[in-house]
């Protein structure tokens, strides 16, 4: 339930762990003689089950715990707030700790009524949280007090890189944000006067004017246009190796390069009438970015075009037709 509560949100986590402790286990700990006394019922372990997420930045453990409060019945005295420090004799820096219950609503669905006084310990934490964890772990040193002398001074130091590095990358991660306003604000307002890097070309193939007007016209010409890999992390590299081929590093020059509505539909209907034969559907299916590979490639000088194409090709039938039209 925690994960589809978080990907329901619709952001990226670098991961989660979960497990529940074997019959074994659970009599292990209550028979512990530093837990003597401390459990009567079996809702006072807060831990039979345990949940890990393992976040890329700072701002995406606050958007977990933000879903874990509007979600969960927070048990509060169980729990680490964010204003708990660390002890200063401590390595490391502590994750988000809860533990969680379901709410009243959801247990009076049938399914969850069995779950109802249980309760499950969820931890939040950044990669390099986990990273200092795993070491943590391995080490064996809960303080400082346990550290041999020798070895103190460089523990401490690369628990400090880790913390100072957690705060970089959210903070490239929050000035990432602000390049992608400032790129879309341009584009909207067709200020095309931008270098092209992974960021612009994709807010350029998404919100330009001059995109709108080539799919269009691609439609136009029997194209049926498919939205880019909903999950790929760089859905237009294939049209950026196109660019970078083609000598165009700016996005007025790649603008000015699609903006001849005569030229596309032309060149858009002569490939798809190379393509299309009886055994081939009504429709020819490419993505935006797709689209304007094919007319740059187009625009190309024909043997140039054609190095570009071999280098980096359609599918099959569609590279036999983008051949045939460059001849």
């Amino acid at each position: 339930m925690v994960r589809r509560l978080i990907e329901d949100e619709d952001f990226e986590y670098f991961g989660m762990e979960w497990r529940t402790k074997t019959a074994d286990s659970f009599s292990e700990k209550i028979a512990r003689p530093d837990k003597a006394q401390k459990y009567s019922h079996i809702s006072d372990v807060t831990d039979i089950s345990g949940v890990r997420v393992i976040c890329y930045t700072s701002e995406d453990v606050d958007k977990v715990c933000k879903i874990l409060s509007d979600h969960f019945v927070i048990d509060e005295p169980n729990s680490a707030n964010r204003e708990d420090i660390i002890d200063p004799d401590r390595f490391g820096y502590l994750s988000f700790h809860y533990v969680l219950l379901y709410t009243r609503d959801r247990l009076k669905l049938h399914e969850f009524k069995r779950f109802a006084d249980m309760k499950v310990e969820l931890q939040v934490r950044t990669i390099l949280q986990h990273t200092w964890a795993a070491i943590d772990w391995k080490l064996r040193y809960k303080s400082g007090q346990e550290v041999p002398r020798a070895l103190k001074r460089r523990l401490y130091r690369i628990s400090a890189l880790l913390e100072a590095a957690d705060e970089d990358f959210s903070a490239i991660g929050n000035e990432i944000d602000q390049i992608r306003k400032s790129y879309k604000h341009s584009v909207k307002r067709d200020n095309y006067d931008i270098a092209i890097d992974k960021e612009s070309l994709e807010i350029f193939v998404r919100n330009s004017r001059a995109v709108r007007d080539l799919e269009r016209s691609a439609i136009k010409s029997g194209f049926s246009i498919t939205p880019p890999p909903p999950n790929s992390r760089n859905p237009f590299l294939s049209l950026m190796l196109t660019v970078r081929a083609c000598n165009i590093y700016r996005l007025d020059e790649l603008e000015s390069a699609i903006n001849d509505k005569n030229f596309n539909e032309e060149r858009l209907k002569l490939v798809y009438d190379l393509w299309h034969t009886s055994l081939m559907p009504t429709k020819l299916v490419l993505d935006l970015g797709g689209i304007m590979r094919l007319l740059l490639i187009m625009k190309s000088e024909k043997n140039y075009g054609r190095d570009i194409l071999a280098a980096h090709p359609f599918g099959p039938s569609l590279q036999q037709a983008v051949i045939a039209a460059l001849a």
